[in-house]
Parts: structure tokens; sequence; C-alpha cells
């Protein structure tokens, strides 16, 4: 219905897009069965181009080279054919995916069988837990280092 109208009026609309986390202008224009979107530069993105071309100095052309550079414009050009574009980023993520897919899985049952001889962690049988305080301290005494202390993760800097 909107499509239809903005048609038959002849106008466009503008609206306000999010897109990768940036508020962008677009103009809509209907389009055969559908709305087409443009994106649109705010003000403070434009550029005045003759701060950029201003170095370039104005050139007259001999007319053979004119008419040699339009020969080739006209030998050369086609229709676009938007298939001969390629998204590389969409292309590299598709043969990721196929081989990601095409890798034989591990079984599941041998996973679980293994994960079922684990000990739970800090669940050591007693006789690997087994200490006696008072050897461990021994120990330290004889290195120089006197009795145990706990040191913060950044004192070891020190």
């Amino acid at each position: 219905m909107i499509r239809d109208a903005m048609s038959r009026e002849a106008v466009v609309g503008l609206a306000r897009v999010v897109l990768s986390s940036c508020e962008r202008v677009f103009l809509v224009e209907p389009t055969g069965g559908g709305l087409r979107g443009i994106a649109l530069r705010f003000a403070h993105e434009l550029w005045n181009a003759s701060e950029y071309f201003s170095e370039i100095p104005e050139v007259k052309l001999p007319s053979e080279m004119m008419k040699r550079a339009q020969h080739i414009i006209r030998t050369k050009s086609t229709d676009f054919d938007p298939a001969l574009l390629e998204d590389h980023y969409r292309s590299a993520l598709q043969r990721i995916l196929r081989k990601k897919q095409a890798r034989p899985r591990a079984a599941a049952s041998h996973q679980t069988v293994a994960r079922e001889h684990r000990q739970p962690y800090g669940c050591a049988p007693a006789q690997h837990r087994r200490r006696t305080p008072g050897k461990a301290r021994a120990r330290r005494q004889e290195a120089g280092r006197g009795e145990a202390r706990r040191t913060s993760p950044d004192n070891h800097l020190a």
C-alpha cells in the first residue's frame, strides 16, 4: 500500500536504520514489487572534492588520446553481472563450515567411558592426599624458607 502510494506520488522516504552499531540515514524508494534502501551519508562524513583534487593540474588531452580512451571504453563495456562479484568473507566461512562438517566425529560412547573413570577434581583417594604437615614444615625450614606463608599473585614479582 505505502509502496504503491509512493510510486503514484513520485516521492521517496527517509528512514533511520542502525547497522553495525552506527545510525545511518536511508533513502527508501519504491522499486518493482518492493522498496529499495540506499544508505546516505551525514554532512560531517562528506568531504569537499576540491580539497582532494586541488593539486592535480588541469590537462588538455590531445583529441587522438581522447578517441582511443573512448574506443577502449566502448569495446570493453558490458552489462553488469552481479554474479561476477564474490563475497570473499562468506566464501571463506562456507569453506570452514564444510571442513568442520566433513570431519568424522569421535564416538560418544568412548568419551563417556573415559569421563566415568576420571576422579572429580579435589576428590583424589585419601592415600594420595595424605601428607604429614610436620614433614612439609621441616623441609621448608631446611631449605631456609621458614614457616609456610601465603603470597598474593603479585608478590612473586618482587
